[in-house]
């Protein structure tokens, strides 16, 4: 997920390099990109709403696809 947790442990570990590996970072989860802080938000509200009231016990990995990939 592209949180500032991200830009700083990239700002430490690749000064100068930062552009290059977040782009790595992206490309490697199978949906090509980041998740960003609002998508997992938006699920948490959905959740917490009336829409979702016959929902219960189940998982939903916010993961851009890892939890479907085969080693």
């Amino acid at each position: 997920m592209h949180t500032p947790f991200v830009d700083n442990f990239l700002r430490r570990n690749y000064p100068g390099r930062e552009e290059e590996m977040f782009a790595k970072l992206a490309l490697s989860q199978p949906i090509g990109r980041m998740a960003e802080p609002q998508e997992v938000a938006a699920l948490a509200l959905f959740l917490c709403g009336d829409q979702s009231s016959f929902i219960t016990g189940v998982d939903y990995p916010i993961d851009g696809g890892f939890f479907n990939l085969r080693g």
